[in-house]
């Protein structure tokens, strides 16, 4: 449980917390607590599985925001780039911006951009959620071929579970 704000002012480029080959598994409950200046590419939490994620805050001042080319599946959001197997975040809050200004280096790749999670496979839930923050992916982010999967929205951006008695009230921006 968090006691206290976090201010990530002194930390040039944060990395998420959790990778596809060891994934955060744990439990975290950060106490409607601030997460303050968080200025990066990647999300607070990257890949969660069996992971319980509660009463987190990024505060208005968090930028989660990718520039250039990506050669793979490009995923962003505040919270959390992947949310598998049986996770949840619940009673979350983004006031941040995330943004993407960035085009496909090869065909059919997907790219996903949300306030809070940016992939929700279809055992996992987002219950009790809230966006204030920007999110946008302007018109020179672009990808090649099929991007079936890819999606831009408040809470979530691409989503196979479950998202109930959330709400987005900020400003989703996105040209196809």
């Amino acid at each position: 449980t968090l006691m206290g704000d976090i201010d990530l002012t002194e930390v040039e480029e944060w990395v998420s917390i959790g990778t596809a080959e060891r994934p955060w598994t744990g439990e975290f409950n950060g106490n409607n607590k601030k997460i303050i200046n968080l200025k990066s590419s990647q999300p607070l939490f990257g890949v969660c599985e069996n992971a319980t994620l509660k009463n987190i805050v990024i505060d208005e001042t968090s930028v989660i925001e990718y520039v250039g080319e990506f050669s793979e599946q490009l995923l962003i959001a505040s919270l959390v780039k992947e949310l598998k197997n049986n996770s949840v975040v619940e009673s979350c809050t983004n006031n941040g911006k995330v943004a993407i200004d960035a085009a496909a280096k090869a065909e059919n790749i997907a790219i996903a951009a949300a306030g809070l999670v940016a992939y929700v496979d279809a055992t996992s839930k987002v219950s009790l959620c809230s966006n204030f923050g920007e999110v946008n992916v302007p018109n020179s982010c672009t990808t090649l071929g099929d991007s079936s999967r890819s999606g831009v929205g408040g809470i979530v951006a691409y989503n196979e579970g479950i998202i109930e008695d959330c709400f987005n009230n900020g400003t989703i921006t996105a040209s196809a």
